[in-house]
């Protein structure tokens, strides 16, 4: 497998480092790497935020394998990220997005072959270790800081202009420190690291915990621990709610969970309801007021106002369940989207419920 990778030297990780920390503070709430490699980059990060939520991702099941064992606490997929698909990204990047990338993508240019890449609706040719950064951008949140080591030549070369134009519409770029030739082990290339903050207002990435469309009044969380890595998190220990929870939950409003490490958490008050399957009435559950949570990646939230609005709400949920399950998509398990979700509480209605105090 020839992955073109050249290990970031501590000294360089060290400056990268800085570079994200230096616009945004000490408030990072989400870091990714998405080619992890040796996980050189993340490890500053380990030492100066341990409650932050470490992603790595690679292509080289070795390199995971490798990564698991000696980097606890790293949330790790395998998986060609230039080229996923929505169905390898993790819930959590989708839903939430991370405030901070740091990267050492495929650098040497071999043959300087573009490689094109589909970012907000379009095609883009650039080089290959430019196009990592344009699919990186999709998971920043607003005010969310990318920072990568490239080519010195991707800023000049005419094949990327069309990439640069997009990294500049979309935020605020700063070419920063430059490295000599063999900076990094076995590579010939003149480097430079790239700086860019997405901008409010410009093209969308992900926010967190943002309100729905329709309504400002109203805030839809989909969950974001997935089950079969809940044990290899980071950040302090909070109660866990799973679908199969919700029952338990509607039997027992005070009833201890499970637990799980999470930084992200949920206040009641709040309506939870399973993603994935068909809805009963035993499966439309209540977070009450004071009450910290984690959700996996197959519950939904709706915040309500008060504990009473969540009560009211709940009780309308059933006594309309045939025509919520209308919702649930048919395609393989039903499941149902927060777009759709919205939607279908605007067209009942529910909107009153929200403006309570």
């Amino acid at each position: 497998m020839d992955r073109d990778f050249f290990e970031t030297p501590s000294a360089i990780a060290g400056d990268l480092h800085l570079a994200v920390t230096e616009p945004v503070g000490e408030m990072v709430r989400g870091v990714l790497d998405p080619t992890i490699g040796s996980g050189a980059l993340l490890l500053p990060f380990q030492r100066h935020h341990p409650d932050v939520p470490l992603f790595g991702v690679d292509v080289d099941p070795n390199a995971i394998r490798l990564l698991g064992s000696s980097f606890p606490g790293l949330e790790l997929d395998c998986f060609d990220f230039l080229h996923a698909n929505s169905s390898n990204i993790p819930a959590e990047w989708k839903t939430f997005g991370v405030d901070a990338v740091v990267m050492n993508p495929p650098f040497s240019e071999r043959g300087a072959a573009t490689t094109s890449v589909r970012v907000s609706g379009q095609e883009i040719s650039c080089a290959r270790s430019l196009a990592f950064v344009l699919r990186a951008t999709e998971y920043v949140v607003d005010d969310g800081v990318l920072v990568s080591v490239l080519p010195y030549s991707v800023q000049h070369a005419v094949k990327n202009r069309k990439a640069l134009e997009y990294l500049h519409s979309t935020g605020q770029i700063e070419w920063l420190t430059s490295y000599p030739r063999r900076a990094f082990k076995g590579a010939v290339t003149q480097t430079r690291v790239l700086r860019w903050r997405r901008v409010a207002d410009t093209v969308a990435g992900p926010s967190l915990d943002r309100p729905s469309a329709k309504s400002s009044q109203r805030i839809l969380v989909r969950g974001w621990v997935p089950m079969h890595s809940r044990r290899n998190r980071r950040g302090p220990w909070r109660s866990l709610v799973h679908s199969t929870d919700l029952s338990s939950l509607v039997r027992e409003p005070e009833i201890e969970m499970r637990r799980c490490r999470s930084v992200r958490y949920l206040a009641g008050p709040a309506v939870l309801l399973p993603r994935v399957g068909r809805l009963t009435s035993q499966s439309v559950a209540i977070l009450l007021a004071g009450r910290t949570v984690c959700l996996s990646d197959c519950v939904i939230a709706i915040v309500t106002p008060s504990t009473d609005s969540a009560r009211e709400l709940a009780s309308l949920i059933r006594s309309r369940l045939s025509c919520l399950n209308a919702e649930f998509e048919a395609t393989g398990a039903p499941y149902i989207t927060l777009e759709r979700l919205n939607g279908w509480l605007d067209h009942q209605g529910f909107g009153d419920l929200f403006r309570k105090s």
